[in-house]
């Protein structure tokens, strides 16, 4: 999940620079969307852990 994450990011950042000046594409493309995803790979790990428990019982 975190290097699909990495990879969306790189793609979304690469073609934002063509639309957006290269000072402000960090606060732009990246900044406002990396709690949520964050939120997402630790909901994630959480779920996938406890799955792995309820599995093996």
């Amino acid at each position: 999940m975190t290097t699909g994450t990495i990879l969306i990011f790189l793609f979304g950042v690469a073609w934002l620079a063509n639309f957006v000046p290269a000072d402000t594409l960090l606060a732009v493309g990246i900044l406002p969307f990396l709690p949520g995803a964050v939120l997402k790979i630790v909901a994630g790990t959480l779920v996938v852990k406890g799955a792995t428990r309820v599995v093996a019982e």
